[in-house]
């Protein structure tokens, strides 16, 4: 009977030893991914959107003065990317896909719902280039030669107009002209339905949502069990006192081990999340937002790790010194 008990004091410190750690996890997760408001924030304070909008004009630039595809100067061309794509656009189509991400996590949708569409900022895009055309054509003077009167008008190339040429009238048809042209950037449209098309497994995407809630009532489940633990490694001991103990010293060691993983990582995270000059901005920008993300968790971690100690400390050294050890019963001759 010794032997059993003291197998099952083992095996019940074992368990609340491990289940203390989940108990933060859970918490992490119940306190910043259970509401998209946190990724929200991190996207937004890591400036994410502006990176986006910062790394389309470079890479469009670029290509297009690297491929000669466009005779629009460099600048003029970042200009027209900067206006047609805006910062605010960008938050405002990324923010409406997470919550429907949430939507659909919380059951509210049967799938997740949002349309990511570039069609506008395309079309300001086009109205962008035909007012750079429109300023070009008017700065052009009059051809003089047969030569120079062959060929189409091109607003981006041509180097003069011919005599009775309307710079007006063939600019205000231009950006028409360039969103018909299979040449011009193409028309962007990403929907959650075509997404979820092209994912062969539908059986185990449809249990995401059962497991995010799971996941939600997670905090409770693995408290409810810590409280179990806790009363049975109590239930175990020889005496209140030594129970008190027990319990005590595996909040302080949970404490002092998720106090040092939480140190471990604050200390590593500057390599991990660290700016790389070489690589796109939007490639820096998530990467702060992940370290934004990280040190909300850290924090979490800190904190669960000073409560672990804490109660520890007053379980050991406070509570069960104030417990009066229990004498063993001896018989009427006096033997224990």
């Amino acid at each position: 009977m010794h032997v059993l008990k003291n197998i099952l004091t083992a095996i019940t410190a074992l368990l609340l030893h491990l289940t203390l750690p989940l108990l933060v996890i859970a918490s992490i997760f119940t306190l910043l991914f259970t509401t998209p408001d946190t990724i929200k924030q991190s996207f937004r304070e890591a400036d994410v959107y502006q990176a986006f909008v910062d790394t389309i004009a470079h890479e469009l630039t670029a290509q297009t003065q690297t491929d000669g595809s466009s005779d629009i100067p460099q600048k003029e061309m970042r200009n027209a990317i900067e206006q047609a794509v805006t910062a605010e656009d960008v938050q405002t189509q990324a923010e409406q896909a997470i919550d429907g991400v949430y939507d659909w996590l919380n059951g509210t949708t049967e799938q997740p719902e949002f349309m990511i569409d570039f069609g506008p900022a395309r079309e300001r895009f086009a109205e962008e280039i035909a007012m750079f055309a429109a300023e070009r054509l008017q700065s052009l003077p009059t051809c003089t030669s047969l030569d120079q009167l062959q060929g189409e008008i091109d607003p981006l190339t041509t180097e003069c107009l011919p005599p009775g040429f309307d710079p007006i009238e063939k600019t205000s048809t231009y950006a028409d002209e360039l969103l018909a042209s299979d040449d011009f950037i193409p028309d962007v449209q990403i929907s959650s339905t075509e997404l979820l098309d092209d994912i062969e497994d539908d059986d185990q995407i449809s249990t995401i949502p059962e497991g995010f809630e799971w996941l939600m009532r997670s905090i409770w489940i693995i408290s409810t069990a810590i409280v179990v633990l806790a009363l049975g490694l109590f239930a175990l001991a020889p005496s209140k006192q030594v129970g008190v103990r027990r319990v005590g010293m595996q909040f302080f060691i949970a404490g002092l081990w998720l106090g040092l993983s939480t140190l471990i990582v604050w200390i590593l995270q500057d390599g991990l999340f660290k700016e790389n000059a070489a690589a796109a901005e939007i490639q820096n920008a998530l990467a702060r937002a992940g370290e934004l993300l990280v040190g909300d968790i850290l924090l979490i971690m800190a904190v669960g790790a000073g409560i672990y100690v804490l109660l520890g400390l007053s379980l050991r050294y406070g509570l069960a010194p104030r417990l009066k050890a229990e004498e063993p019963a001896v018989d009427k001759t006096g033997r224990a």
